[in-house]
């Protein structure tokens, strides 16, 4: 025959289990709700006056921060596009911190995405 603290047990039991499912239902969703900035690990951009490149975690990353390149300078820097060029690996687009009112190699746009 069952007690009264039983039953007690049982029914603190079984809400504290419903409120962990709730919690883990809630946290599932959560997650599938955030939305990532996922990129392919290399790949670089200027986002505002910082250039940033792709770690392999998907994830952005600080690679120079423009502003504070001209601090240390003593004269403006801008990030921008540029093109690479290597005779042994080719042509390598990215993105850096160039002197302000320069033209990147490849033209305006340094010819990167």
């Amino acid at each position: 025959m069952r007690t009264v603290d039983d039953k007690i047990e049982e029914g603190v039991m079984g809400k504290g289990m419903g409120i962990l499912m709730v919690a883990v239902v809630a946290t599932a969703a959560c997650r599938t709700l955030v939305v990532r900035d996922e990129c392919p690990m290399g790949e670089t951009r200027c986002e505002g006056e910082v250039a940033q490149i792709c770690d392999a975690n998907g994830s952005w990353q600080t690679l120079l921060d423009c502003e504070r390149v001209s601090e240390l300078n003593r004269a403006g820097f801008a990030c921008a596009a540029i093109i690479v060029e290597d005779d042994e690996v080719g042509r390598l687009p990215g993105h850096t911190c160039v002197p302000a009112g320069t033209s990147p190699v490849g033209g305006a746009d340094g010819g990167a995405p």
